[in-house]
């Protein structure tokens, strides 16, 4: 019997000096770690089983911290959470929830709907609509159940929509925005939501919010930021505003319309071509750069993509094999492209289609740059890192030349090289008019690297 049990014990995996750290019958140690009672319905499970793919007790031991302090977080976040109150959006989905579970209730008796709804929503706790009007306690479900009253009895009853409740809804509506990097895209609009409700002094009613009240706002932002930036939230907010009040069948003016802070910087002023020394210097020091690094930047410097567009690329996206080469830009699962216009081919020519040969051997299937190749992120650490390349190793300092000159200067060479303007616009996806929405992968592909080598030539002789 004894054996027996020790046998048990090294089949169910053996304890070792951190109780959540187990060796397994194959050697290998695992991580295991219970999940809190009141945490285990929003997780969908007990606890966490999770292969540390190692049989070394010290790396296990490594590994098995630094899961702990992600689940650790993970589940304060989640209590977090579960405390925050409840909006007044959720309260009016639930009580819509609670009647349609119920079922169709007769019209001629909707005035005795009241008791139907207090009599399921607490169990018969209460003997009927008044004595739950006396002595039902004023929380979230007191709240949910009048909603549901009124909607039972054929009422047109709207919720108290708050900011954050505005925010909910225009979220939803734009649930293909920021796919690349949803997560960051919802934190970046719920911070300019949590500026405009400190401001206001609390997360008001949507329909409170006065003119004069957005115009304070409005004040406050243009001294503190960039036209720009200030307008982004400007903007954020007016649709935030019109998708309540849409909700809601208000019929008001937005209090956010028409407030933009007005710039007077011309667009040209803002960003900068580089002269031809700059942009050789620049392709100079992308020799230092790590090999990802380095092609990302050849690709984008030299075809005059967006950063994006050349990060998120994958294998499947590159036809190296026709007689010209070719890459498209089309939403691929890694990142998503500003516009239709923005949807195209280019045909990369000279140190562009070097790298993406070099790239594409060293990756033949899935993402071409792999240490870039997660969206939204992915392009920003490369911009990062370029820039910091750009600053400190090609030593230019000047504010208006960032990585993304190379969009202007790649347009500049075109046009000093009779590029036509429709070939124009293709390479750099921009919208036109002309044969350049026609082009596609035949014969007419050949018409796009001889206008990029022809343009080209000046900087990469």
């Amino acid at each position: 019997m004894a054996v027996q049990r020790r046998e048990r014990r090294k089949t169910r995996g053996m304890f070792i000096s951190m109780t959540n750290v187990q060796l397994t019958k194959f050697g290998v140690y695992r991580y295991r770690k219970g999940v809190p009672a009141d945490l285990r319905e929003v997780v969908g499970k007990r606890e966490i089983l999770k292969s540390l793919g190692t049989k070394d007790q010290r790396m296990a031991l490594l590994k098995a911290e630094a899961l702990d302090k992600h689940y650790d977080e993970l589940f304060r976040k989640l209590r977090a959470e579960q405390a925050k109150p409840m909006g007044e959006l959720e309260k009016f989905e639930k009580a819509s929830e609670l009647v349609a579970a119920l079922g169709p209730y007769p019209h001629e008796l909707r005035f005795e709907a009241a008791d139907w709804v207090v009599g399921d929503k607490y169990s018969g706790k209460y003997s009927g609509v008044s004595d739950w009007e006396h002595n039902a306690p004023r929380d979230e479900n007191f709240r949910i159940t009048s909603y549901a009253i009124a909607l039972a009895q054929g009422d047109n009853v709207r919720p108290r929509l708050t900011i954050k409740d505005a925010l909910t809804l225009y979220l939803r509506d734009r649930q293909d925005k920021g796919s690349d990097n949803r997560a960051k895209f919802e934190k970046d609009r719920e911070r300019s939501v949590d500026r405009l409700i400190a401001h206001l002094g609390g997360n008001r009613f949507i329909g409170e919010v006065s003119r004069h009240e957005a115009r304070s706002y409005f004040e406050k932002v243009r001294k503190a930021y960039k036209p720009e930036t200030a307008n982004k939230e400007l903007y954020l907010f007016k649709a935030i505003f019109d998708a309540a009040y849409r909700e809601l069948e208000l019929e008001k003016r937005n209090p956010w319309e028409g407030l933009r802070v007005h710039d007077n910087v011309p667009d040209r002023d803002k960003r900068d071509s580089f002269t031809l020394e700059q942009g050789r210097a620049v392709i100079a020091v992308l020799a230092q750069a790590n090999v990802d690094l380095r092609r990302v930047g050849l690709v984008s410097a030299l075809t005059g993509a967006r950063l994006k567009e050349i990060s998120g690329l994958t294998a499947e996206d590159v036809d190296l094999e026709a007689e010209t080469p070719s890459l498209t830009i089309y939403p691929n699962g890694i990142r998503t492209v500003k516009n239709k216009a923005s949807q195209r081919v280019i045909a990369p020519v000279g140190l562009a289609l070097d790298a993406l040969r070099e790239a594409k051997v060293s990756h033949p299937t899935g993402p071409l740059f792999p240490r870039y190749a997660d969206g939204a992120k992915g392009a920003t650490r490369a911009s990062a890192a370029l820039m910091k390349m750009l600053r400190s190793k090609a030593n230019i300092k000047d504010e208006r030349l960032v990585w993304h000159s190379w969009r202007h200067t790649v347009k500049d060479l075109m046009r000093n090289a009779g590029v036509p303007p429709d070939l124009q616009n293709r390479i750099l996806g921009h919208t036109g008019d002309g044969v350049s929405a026609n082009y596609g992968r035949g014969p007419d592909i050949k018409l796009l690297a001889d206008a990029l080598e022809k343009a080209l030539e000046p900087l990469v002789i």
